[in-house]
């Protein structure tokens, strides 16, 4: 298990109305995000710096899971405003959120 402040990188340079990593990242087991996982962060940081953070359990519980199992698949979707406008962008009348949905065939 990952010691606090440890970070684990799901995707990187993701453009904005894309999927990544393609193919998906199956390299990670489900507990090395954190222990317990719904005190720990997922974070989205745009190139310019910006940072957006939600806990595991609020995006877990948008996405109606409880958890993540290491035999499937999840998404994590960003929504609000482009994370990549910076200061010049468009004022932000809804903070962004974080959520997990599942993507496994059932």
């Amino acid at each position: 298990l990952l010691r606090a402040g440890t970070q684990v990188a799901i995707a990187t340079a993701v453009a904005s109305g894309t999927i990544a990593p393609y193919p998906p990242l199956d390299s990670i087991a489900a507990p090395t995000f954190g222990d317990p996982l719904a005190s720990a962060s997922l974070t989205i940081t745009s190139d310019l710096g910006e940072t957006w953070s939600n806990s595991w359990g609020e995006a877990l519980a948008r996405g109606n899971l409880t958890g993540l199992d290491s035999l499937k698949g999840y998404t994590a979707v960003y929504v609000g405003p482009n994370p990549w406008a910076g200061q010049d962008g468009p004022v932000n009348w809804n903070d962004p959120k974080i959520t997990v949905v599942s993507n496994s065939p059932q």
